[in-house]
């Protein structure tokens, strides 16, 4: 990049002379012009390194700097006054990749870089219009996502205000984890539950698709265990009068207090074996994103953990320093059998500042 620069400058260079001393240098104005575009750019991005340590642009986020400096060697070579067979060819053959780039840039539903994430917006769309509605119990929507659509999901869980989604990432070659809705792209289709998921909608320019998992869309699921703790037992290590959403206090983290009880059960002996979704919930109160409070549901057969499910408070907090209700779902992909042990944990990032819990809930249906 930095040699065709040094190239282009050194062509305009012999240009302006040429001009001023032949007497057409008002021909110059769209070379020019091109040229403070250029002056602008490499002057933000010395200023930009210089106060913020932003580093200088490289490979893809550079690549606007070639159809820049194509304009500036075109314009400079058109500028020659005819006839002018060398400089009007050249012209002529940079305009070619000129013209080729400005064609596909009228394409607005996805960019090369990324290009499966280009409709993950109207996706979101279908996803918010389409969910179950948010309970107590389930607090939360679940997606998993294939890996280039899932980076730009925050920017929309955000703007939108979307905090009730939570995310999984898919990477190959390992399935998807089970969840309400699922993004595929290229590399997943191998993946999908055609016995489970529906289709919602496939973008045939990005070649990615929706789907809906149809075995979580039971509105009324029967109801195995639930149990939630209020954060009312007598003498409890952290507990919080001033700071509660029921009863009369909460759990207070922070310096001296940095755990609470868990929300357990076993599956009984006459239990028969089942499938369950097992959802997690809590009222959570942060000052700030800089701590938070992760929820943590656990299954364990013999001992060993068998699979896990975590989320942080931060990403599903609408208003900081309010009372906000986290969720955490786990969908095993296993039945679970007599004996089994479903925990629910709460625990503190750090004890930087403190964080209050209150009504920490598990629930188990099928």
């Amino acid at each position: 990049m930095v040699l065709g620069i040094a190239g282009v400058a050194a062509v305009c260079l012999v240009t302006i002379i040429a001009a001023v001393r032949s007497g057409w240098a008002t021909r110059l104005h769209p070379m020019f012009l091109g040229l403070l575009v250029m002056g602008g750019c490499l002057l933000s991005f010395f200023l930009q390194q210089l106060l913020f340590s932003v580093p200088l642009p490289q490979t893809r986020t550079g690549l606007f700097l070639v159809p820049l400096l194509a304009f500036i060697l075109t314009a400079a070579l058109v500028a020659w006054p005819r006839p002018g067979l060398f400089p009007t060819a050249a012209a002529c053959l940079l305009c070619i990749p000129l013209l080729y780039h400005q064609g596909r840039s009228f394409n607005s539903t996805y960019a090369v870089e990324w290009k499966p994430s280009g409709e993950v917006a109207h996706m979101l769309d279908i996803i918010a219009n389409d969910h179950l509605p948010i309970t107590e119990s389930v607090p939360i929507v679940t997606l998993c996502s294939s890996f280039e659509s899932w980076g730009s999901i925050p920017y929309y869980q955000r703007t939108r205000n979307m905090e009730w989604l939570v995310t999984s990432v898919r990477r190959p070659p390992d399935p998807y984890v089970n969840s309400d809705y699922y993004i595929v792209e290229y590399d997943g289709y191998g993946r999908v539950d055609t016995a489970h998921w529906k289709l919602m909608y496939r973008s045939e320019a990005t070649n990615t698709t929706l789907y809906r998992d149809e075995r979580w869309r039971n509105p009324d699921p029967d109801v195995l265990f639930h149990e939630v703790q209020h954060m009312e037992e007598p003498g409890l290590t952290g507990s919080s009068k001033t700071h509660h959403t029921s009863g009369a206090q909460s759990l207070r983290f922070d310096s001296l207090t940095h755990s609470t009880n868990t929300v357990r059960w076993v599956v009984p002996n006459n239990q028969d074996s089942v499938y369950v979704q097992i959802s997690g919930s809590g009222m959570v109160q942060q000052p700030g994103d800089s701590n938070w409070i992760t929820l943590l549901i656990t299954l364990k057969r013999n001992g060993k953990e068998i699979t896990h499910a975590e989320v942080s408070s931060a990403l599903q907090t609408v208003h900081f320093g309010e009372w906000n209700r986290i969720g955490v779902l786990l969908r095993p992909s296993i039945a679970l059998a007599p004996g089994d042990v479903v925990q629910l944990s709460a625990l503190p990032f750090t004890a930087d500042t403190p964080l209050y819990l209150d009504d920490l809930a598990l629930t188990v249906t099928r």
